[in-house]
């Protein structure tokens, strides 16, 4: 895999774009044109280096076997944090390779305007955990203030979705505005690309996020990544707090914000804050408003509002209550939901909802005998030919009509979702 003829356009609305030429190996088309493209305000800061496209092509070229070789210095640290991270990820799934990488070195100076530290914004309880200092204010101690909010365009929201990107831009705009920031709109038809074609929870979509955050390696000298999961918890992902802070180069730290605090305790601090109230977002499926409601983000977000504050509290989702019916007739599709609904169930518990404890139990009941699917799809990882799959069967999962796979064990227990 060849990342070649890095170069710079400015596009016919003004923004700025840093574009380079990918060639394959194998496969239709053998190059493809790559970009990340921002306002013409943030275009001083674009790379000039091969670091984001070492970043952007890693996970392609890993999953493919295919030797990379970038037309560009890169860093030598990250090009030993690469490496790293590829063995991490043989480790996990047996089969991605450990590829060499050629390029020449040059050690990432530091940008000319001094420290300046951004934070990527999805609109989501993670980010607005990071974006709000924690709630009180004691992260500015710990890591220091934020400078700019970084919305990525082209992965949660594909480019062609115009109104649903214009709605995640208006409340990051907001929230950036509200809380003295400011707001870096940047534009990547990565996954319009065959970059695109590896699995992206599993694998790719830290690396691409960080790639990113290196195309603007010459405004930065720090970007947060808000967590998903703590540390203790995470689990092989393509985001992990352990593995993206290995794509740092000498000059440039990639950080996870808040690895010890898990998603429920984020959902209860945040709860009463009006930004969070109004604009969060972690729905990409609905066609007009903010949240579905339904998808399985919606109802654990909404459910965990609900619990803390009163979902009539939030204009983000609508209607006054979790519907939980929903929840009734859920069953859990990612592992780490069962220990985060089950953080939720002791809230509720707490605070005198029956109702939702109710609703739990039920969608427990539902999901301990399909968790044997768990055990199936953790296999097929660890197969090239039937990772492509996964995705797909997740989504055929979820239908509810399969039946719990005989002789396989069951990884969930319902005093899992107790403790």
């Amino acid at each position: 895999m060849r990342v070649e003829r890095i170069r710079r356009e400015t596009t016919p609305t003004g923004a700025v774009r840093l574009l380079a030429d990918i060639h394959y190996e194998s496969g239709q088309p053998e190059m493809e044109t790559a970009y990340y493209e921002v306002p013409a305000e943030f275009a001083d800061g674009l790379s000039e280096t091969g670091n984001p496209w070492l970043a952007l092509v890693l996970p392609a070229a890993s999953v493919r076997n295919e030797k990379i070789v970038i037309d560009a210095p890169i860093d030598p640290v990250l090009r030993e944090g690469a490496t790293k991270v590829m063995a991490r990820w043989r480790e996990w799934y047996d089969h991605p390779a450990v590829v060499e990488i050629e390029a020449e070195s040059q050690v990432a100076q530091p940008p000319a305007g001094g420290p300046r530290q951004a934070a990527f914004f999805s609109g989501g309880i993670d980010a607005y955990y990071t974006a709000l200092d924690f709630g009180d204010g004691s992260a500015r101690e710990e890591r220091g203030a934020i400078d700019d909010l970084i919305l990525v365009h082209g992965f949660d929201v594909k480019l062609y979705k115009k109104e649903l990107l214009e709605r995640a831009s208006h409340g990051a705009r907001v929230t950036a505005e509200t809380l003295g920031y400011g707001l870096v709109d940047l534009t990547t038809n990565l996954h319009d690309t065959r970059l695109a074609d590896v699995p992206w929870g599993d694998l790719a979509h830290g690396a691409a996020l960080v790639s990113c955050a290196l195309a603007l390696e010459g405004r930065y000298t720090r970007i947060l990544m808000p967590s998903s999961y703590t540390i203790e918890h995470a689990p092989p992902w393509g985001s992990h707090p352990e593995q993206d802070p290995l794509l740092s180069t000498t000059s440039y730290e990639v950080m996870h914000d808040a690895v010890d605090v898990d998603k429920p305790e984020k959902i209860e601090v945040m709860a009463n804050q009006p930004l969070v109230q109004k604009y969060v977002r972690v729905c990409q499926r609905k066609p007009e408003g903010i949240n579905c409601g339904r998808c399985e983000k919606c109802l654990f977000t909404a459910l965990g509002l609900d619990v803390f504050v009163g979902l009539d509290e939030c204009e983000a989702f609508d209607g006054d209550a979790v519907d939980l019916d929903l929840i009734r007739r859920n069953r859990i599709h990612l592992w780490l939901y069962v220990r985060l609904y089950g953080a939720l169930r002791r809230a509720a518990v707490e605070r005198g909802r029956t109702d939702v404890v109710e609703a739990i139990d039920h969608m427990m009941d539902r999901s301990v005998e399909w968790s044997a699917w768990y055990v199936v799809l953790e296999g097929a990882k660890r197969r090239r030919l039937l990772w492509p799959l996964v995705r797909p069967f997740k989504k055929l999962m979820r239908t509810g009509w399969l039946p719990a796979p005989p002789g396989v064990p069951r990884p969930v227990k319902r005093e899992d979702f107790e403790r």
